[in-house]
Formats: C-alpha cells, sequence, structure tokens
C-alpha cells in the first residue's frame, strides 16, 4: 500500500481544469482530505476522488460529549461537528434503582476530544453509574460508541432499551460500535459502567456520536428547552441539567444554593418561552420530583432500570417526546389529570404508582387496559416504530417527534 506522504505529494502535481476547485483549497486542507480518503478507504486515493471529497454534500456530526456545547466547522472538507455535552442526562443506581446524579466529578461527563468519562472510586456505595440520551428528529445516519479507555469495568450499550454491545476492554472488537438509524424516528440511548472488582476504583472514556445526520435534528433536539444553557462545563450547569430538583426550584423561584446557580437559572429562564416554563413546571410536579422540606425519605427520586420513574426521568425528553399529547388529552395543563396519566403508564415503576395514585386507580389500570393508556404507554416506551416523515422545515420536524 502507499504510504500517506506520498498521498500528499500527489496534492502538488498540476491538475486537470475539473480539480482546480480542490488545488485553491491549500496544502493543510488537501493534507485533511488526504489522510480522511486514506483512513476510509484504507488506499491512497486519485487525484479524482480527491476532488469529489472536497465538492460532496457536507456530513453533521452530533457529539454526545465535549466539555462544552460549541460547533466545529471544517468548511474546507464539508465536516460539521456539534458538540452537545448538555445532552445528556447522568445518573447513579444501586442494583438498578437510580437516582439524578448531579455533580460532575462523581458522574458521566463531558470532556475535551468530543468525549465523555467517568471514574467509580473503589467501595462505592453505587455499583452503576450512566447517561442517557433522547435523539429526536433522527432520519439519516448511525449511531458510533468508540470506547477510548476502561479499567476494571463493564460498559453497556442500550438503544431503545435493548441491549446493544458489552464492552470489557478496548482491545475487544466490541469496543468499536456502529449502528445504523431505522428510518425517521426518536432514540433513547444508555450508556452504563458497572465495576468488575467493587474493591478497587474503575473508570472510562467513550466517544457517542450521531454520524452524518440532518443538520435540522440538531436544531431539533437543541431549540426546544434551551438545553445549550447548560452547555458550559461550570459545576452550576451540570447540576441544573442532570437535576430535576433544581429545574423544578428555578422554575418555582426557589433560592438555590450559590450565585452561581442563581444566574444560571435566571439564564434559563430568560431562553425558556413563558409556555414552556409552566408546562414542564407542571410535568415536574406531577412527576413527583420533590424539593426542600418535601424530601422525606430519600435525598433523590429513583428508579428501576427495568421501568421509568416520571421523577428521575429526563423532562426536556418528556416535552419533545410525548408531554403535548398528555396535555392536549388533558384539555390543557392540569398537575392532576398529568399524574392520572402517568399512572396509566404500564411502564412507569410500581414504586411510583403506590406513592403516586389512588389505589382505586392502579386497581383499575390492572383490570382494565383502556386506549388511552395503551397509547400513552407506547409513547414512553423505548419506541421502535418510526415518526411520520420530518419535512424540509423545522416546524415540520418539532410535529412530529410524538406521532406512533
Amino acid at each position: 500500500m502507499m504510504s500517506q506522504s506520498f498521498a500528499t505529494c500527489l496534492l502538488a502535481i498540476a491538475m486537470p481544469s475539473g480539480l482546480l476547485a480542490f488545488q485553491s483549497l491549500g496544502r493543510p486542507v488537501q493534507r485533511k482530505i488526504a489522510k480522511a480518503s486514506i483512513d476510509s478507504l484504507g488506499h491512497v486515493p486519485t487525484l479524482t476522488s480527491l476532488a469529489t471529497t472536497a465538492s460532496s454534500p457536507p456530513i453533521y456530526d452530533i457529539e454526545f460529549g465535549g466539555a462544552q456545547h460549541f460547533d466545529e466547522d471544517q468548511e474546507q472538507i464539508r465536516s460539521y461537528d456539534f458538540v452537545r455535552p448538555e445532552q445528556a442526562k447522568s445518573e447513579q443506581c444501586i442494583d438498578g434503582v437510580c437516582s439524578d446524579c448531579a455533580r460532575r466529578n462523581q458522574c458521566w461527563h463531558g470532556v475535551y476530544d468530543d468525549q465523555m468519562k467517568v471514574k467509580m472510586k473503589a467501595n462505592s456505595m453505587y455499583n452503576e453509574l450512566a447517561f442517557k440520551v433522547w435523539a429526536r428528529c433522527v432520519t439519516s445516519g448511525e449511531w458510533q460508541l468508540e470506547i477510548k479507555r476502561i479499567s476494571n469495568a463493564v460498559i453497556s450499550f442500550y438503544i431503545d432499551g435493548a441491549l446493544q454491545r458489552e464492552v470489557r476492554t478496548v482491545t475487544d472488537e466490541s469496543s468499536d460500535v456502529r449502528i445504523p438509524s431505522a428510518g425517521n424516528k426518536s432514540y433513547h440511548v444508555r450508556v452504563a459502567l458497572r465495576p468488575i472488582d467493587t474493591s478497587r476504583a474503575c473508570d472510562a472514556k467513550i466517544e457517542l456520536k450521531l454520524h452524518n445526520v440532518a443538520k435540522v435534528t440538531d436544531q431539533c433536539m437543541g431549540i426546544k428547552d434551551c438545553l445549550s444553557v447548560f452547555g458550559d462545563k461550570s459545576p452550576a450547569s451540570f447540576r441544573g441539567r442532570n437535576s430535576n430538583e433544581w429545574q423544578l426550584r428555578c422554575l418555582e423561584a426557589d433560592t438555590l444554593a450559590g450565585a452561581a446557580s442563581e444566574d444560571k437559572c435566571i439564564e434559563w429562564l430568560a431562553c425558556l418561552p413563558n409556555t414552556t416554563q409552566a408546562k414542564l413546571k407542571v410535568f415536574l410536579r406531577a412527576a413527583g420530583t420533590q424539593t426542600g422540606s418535601m424530601l422525606v425519605e430519600k435525598s433523590g427520586a429513583q428508579q428501576s432500570t427495568a421501568c421509568l420513574d416520571p421523577s428521575v426521568e429526563d423532562p426536556e425528553g418528556w416535552d419533545c417526546d410525548c408531554l403535548e399529547k398528555m396535555v392536549d388529552s388533558c384539555g390543557g395543563l392540569s398537575e392532576e389529570c398529568l399524574k392520572n396519566r402517568m399512572c396509566k403508564i404500564e411502564k412507569v415503576c410500581d414504586a411510583w404508582k403506590e406513592q403516586h395514585c389512588s389505589s382505586e386507580m392502579i386497581a383499575t389500570h390492572k383490570n382494565t387496559s383502556t386506549k388511552v393508556a395503551r397509547q400513552e404507554s407506547a409513547l414512553v416506551s423505548r419506541r421502535t416504530k418510526p415518526e411520520a416523515n420530518v419535512g424540509d422545515s423545522l416546524d415540520s420536524s418539532l410535529q412530529g417527534k410524538c406521532s406512533q
């Protein structure tokens, strides 16, 4: 196989008129294109194929990691990375019962090079650290998970509740996972780390991305609930994104700990439309999110990973995925009605229902499967059904996310 240095030398050769555009890019950009072509094709490309790379359709990647929210444009080689650490919501679990993980150094969090990392100390009270991503408006491309580092741990990768891969070592061929997206739909992705030997510390670093997606996918995922506000690397932003209690306190104008949290709350509210604020507040109340003196028996809301606990689930994910339809079925915003709707959803945890639903409602639901219950269960399940087609505009994309 020819060396890459030889490929670089080829770029200095006089080119036919059809390749003038490629020639005008300049030597550094030409080298990038040559390297990308060699990496993907496994051989030195022809001058014609290099020119084709330069004029090919743009490639958009959404990176669910990175130190902070930013857009990386390599316009000359038609490559655009949307770095979105705020799209991941972290949790910590004990034997499958999970709670919000809101301290950056104890949870999965974004770091430089568009990656996510985590470290669990030896003899931790938790035996699993995970993060979840709700991806909407996905019409093309593929999921890519690359394990960069793993020590004394098993990483499990789930899509829509189904285990895709378990990885124990970077040298394992399974450490590079690529799964094509299946049509136009939403995805619920979960990455979890568990220690092999709990008496020793464990850690991992990964890269999770949606590769070669439509640009509208990024717009659709980020525009509705102002998550980009939480896209810096500050502790206040990390807590605001990952704590449902923090969000409810902010929405209800309760006092937050520290000036940085107060400032971040003000920034988030300034971005959120009043209608969205009202909707999220009612949802969090209906979901049983606890604040301050309401916290009685537990320090954080909990859930089994085999079911859904509304008080822990990502409120922004619900807002884009099914909350609109639930509100419509209630005839408007009603905390009591939304709670009753959640009580009818099969995948909601029994422990949550026992705490928030009447005994009559639980008994009725066990004996009667109503049409509303079936529809709403389908909306919050790890869906496999495609959505309605996403149109050319952002508005049509937003409208399609909750369809079945």
